[in-house]
C-alpha cells in the first residue's frame, strides 16, 4: 500500500510549512492528482488520518482534485474519458492521443495562526 508513504510525505510537508509559519492547526491540505497515478483515495485518506493523530494536522480536511485521462481525437478533437475509449471516434476517425498524467502534487495548506501573527 504505497498509499501509506504518499501519506507521510505530505503530512511531513505540510508539517514543515506549518512549523515555518508558527500555524497552531492546519485546517485544510489540497492536493492535485492525475488519473494514471493509481492512489486509492479511501486508503489515502485513511493512511493520513491515522498518521496525522496528535499532531496539528490531526482533523484536517483533504480536498482531491483528480486530473482525468482522456482520448482526443486528432480528426476532430472530440475528448472521451480513458475509461470511455472505443475503437472509433463519433466522426469514424481511428487518429486518437492519449493524454494524462501521474502527477501528485501538494497544491495549498490552509493554517490557522494565532491572531497575533500576521
Amino acid at each position: 500500500m504505497h498509499e501509506l508513504s504518499i501519506a507521510q510525505a505530505l503530512l511531513d510537508t505540510a508539517l514543515t510549512t506549518a512549523a515555518e509559519h508558527g500555524a497552531k492547526r492546519i485546517a485544510t491540505i489540497r492536493l492535485r492528482i492525475g488519473g494514471l497515478r493509481q492512489v486509492v483515495e479511501e486508503s489515502l485518506r485513511q493512511a493520513f488520518d491515522i498518521l496525522s493523530e496528535g499532531s496539528i494536522a490531526e482533523g484536517s480536511v483533504v480536498r482531491i482534485d483528480w486530473v482525468p485521462s482522456v482520448w482526443r481525437c486528432g480528426v476532430c478533437g472530440c475528448v472521451v474519458g480513458a475509461e470511455d475509449a472505443a475503437d472509433t471516434c463519433s466522426c469514424g476517425s481511428r487518429e486518437f492521443s492519449f493524454e494524462g498524467s501521474d502527477d501528485l502534487v501538494l497544491t495549498s495548506v490552509d493554517l490557522e495562526c494565532d491572531d497575533d501573527e500576521d
